[in-house]
């Protein structure tokens, strides 16, 4: 094996790493979820209802990506509350993210996807 197979086995590695990195984690830790759950936030889950019932994080309410945007004005009329969203694997929850910017929220973090949650999880 030459050393350009190597390097290119290298990147490829680093390269997976970060790809599934960005795709399962959010930009909020566990951690940091765990601290501001103490305060005054508010934990949405954008999975269907069936997801949310399988198991969801204590204090999220299930609010569906579809409906998120019709939803959100009656839960959070301050657009300065902070807001954390989340989903199965993180798609959902970057798409939430970038709708409740663009509505004018200005405190939203994307904690990702449950899957990488390591917390308590109920199911309803």
């Amino acid at each position: 094996m030459n050393i350009f197979n190597i390097l290119t086995i290298i990147m490829l590695i680093l390269f997976g790493y970060f790809v599934i990195a960005n795709f399962f984690g959010g930009r909020s830790s566990q951690s940091q979820l765990e601290a501001m759950l103490g305060g005054d936030v508010i934990l949405i889950d954008v999975r269907s209802e069936r997801e949310f019932n399988g198991g969801h994080i204590p204090g999220a309410i299930n609010i569906p990506l579809g409906q998120l945007q019709t939803e959100i004005q009656q839960i959070a009329t301050d657009k300065s509350q902070d807001i954390v969203v989340y989903c199965q694997t993180g798609n959902r929850s970057n798409q939430a993210l970038g709708l409740l910017n663009n509505m004018g929220y200005e405190n939203v973090e994307n904690l990702g996807g449950i899957i990488a949650w390591q917390g308590e999880i109920v199911r309803n």
